[in-house]
């Protein structure tokens, strides 16, 4: 997907490409201490937390905690056939606007231009990246 190798990226990763404070703590340590100048929030289709989330179903164990931090998304987007797929895009907005909002950190890198912050939207059929916010 990206043209990088070991090292280069400082991945993390959780379902649903939600902001717990654990990864916004990680967020900020790759930003602040590492100099990483790009934050990419990465949705992908066909998402199954965020699949989960607009179904509202009963889930076992703590799948049900990322359901919740998505659902959020879930009610910015107008029922219909591709809700799925608009509550991924939002999701990634919703998220990326989490960060913004409880990091000062990333906020300032952010503010002195030190630090991107973007979304983007995974095509697992092609490989290709949309842009997204």
């Amino acid at each position: 997907m990206f043209d990088a190798g070991v090292g280069d990226i400082f991945d993390i990763r959780v379902a649903g490409n939600i902001v717990t404070p654990e990864i916004l703590g990680s967020l900020e340590y790759a930003a602040a201490l590492l100099g990483t100048r790009l934050i990419m929030v990465l949705g992908h289709e066909r998402c199954g937390a965020v699949t989960a989330a607009v179904k509202n179903e009963p889930l076992p164990g703590s799948i049900g905690s990322l359901v919740k931090a998505i659902k959020p998304a879930v009610g910015r987007v107008k029922p219909g056939d591709n809700q799925v797929e608009q509550v991924v895009v939002e999701n990634v907005r919703y998220q990326i606007e989490r960060m913004q909002k409880n990091s000062p950190v990333l906020t300032q890198l952010v503010a002195d231009g030190k630090l991107k912050i973007v979304g983007g939207r995974y095509d697992l059929d092609t490989g290709t990246v949309a842009i997204v916010t």
